[in-house]
This record gives C-alpha cells, sequence and structure tokens, in this order.
C-alpha cells in the first residue's frame, strides 16, 4: 500500500497546494491540517475550538481573520457520514450574512452593563420565529 503524504505537505513553503491537500479521499484532519498550514503561510489569526462541550452547537471548525476578512469555515471529509448537521447551517448562514462586524473588551461593570443592555433588545429586522438552541449560562 502506498504512503499518504502527511497533513503538514500539504501546503509548501510558498504556499502551492499539494496534491494530497486535493485528495478527496482525505480525511477531516488532514484536512483541517492543509487548511491551517495554508492560513498560516496567508498570515491569518486562526481559531479553533477544541473541546465543543458547553458550545453551541454547529460553530464552524474555524474562524480566519486576516485584515479586513473573517472567514468561518466548516470542514467535512468527502464519506457519506462528513454530513452537514442543522446547527451548522444555521451557523454559517448566520455569519455569512452579517454586514457589521464589532470587537469589543468587556469587564464587569459599565462596560459589561452596556453590552448586556444591548444584547436585550430586540431587533425588529430579525426574524424571531426562528428557534435557536439554548446555548451555555452565562452566569454559570
Amino acid at each position: 500500500m502506498a504512503e499518504r503524504a502527511g497533513p503538514a505537505a500539504a501546503v509548501t513553503s510558498t504556499g502551492a497546494i499539494a496534491p494530497a491537500a486535493l485528495d478527496r479521499n482525505a480525511t477531516e484532519a488532514e484536512l483541517l491540517a492543509a487548511v491551517v498550514a495554508a492560513a498560516r503561510i496567508g498570515g491569518w489569526l486562526i481559531y479553533r475550538t477544541t473541546d465543543t462541550r458547553g458550545s453551541d452547537p454547529g460553530f464552524p471548525d474555524l474562524v480566519l481573520v486576516r485584515g479586513s476578512e473573517l472567514l468561518a469555515v466548516e470542514l467535512k471529509s468527502a464519506w457519506s457520514w462528513g454530513r452537514v448537521t442543522d446547527g451548522q447551517r444555521r451557523w454559517l448562514a448566520a455569519i455569512d450574512g452579517v454586514v457589521e462586524v464589532e470587537a469589543r473588551l468587556v469587564r464587569p461593570g459599565g462596560s459589561a452593563a452596556a453590552l448586556m443592555a444591548r444584547l436585550a433588545r430586540r431587533r425588529p429586522d430579525l426574524d424571531l420565529a426562528v428557534e435557536m438552541a439554548p446555548g451555555p449560562d452565562p452566569m454559570g
């Protein structure tokens, strides 16, 4: 049996994608390693949750940021069990619809109170009929 190139070899130092990264039989772990390697070469900040206990179901595998770009990426193998869940579809659609992004540092006190008041306001332009899965208790 021929040995497959490891995930680290999926992207060269010049950013060229090696054929192993495009192999339709690649596992999700191999695909993840190739995408992360490419993102590092391209100078992206990379966020990946490694322990999803307590997280909202379906959040994308990777969040990548470079300059004014933010990418949310869900990775799946081509195999039949690499199916996208409803939660993953919901998160990808929600993030894809974002037109404004803010980043804030919040500490207990005034800034937390202002943020919580803003978050608790309902927006009439949103479809409130969409049922969201309950998240972790923010106070717990």
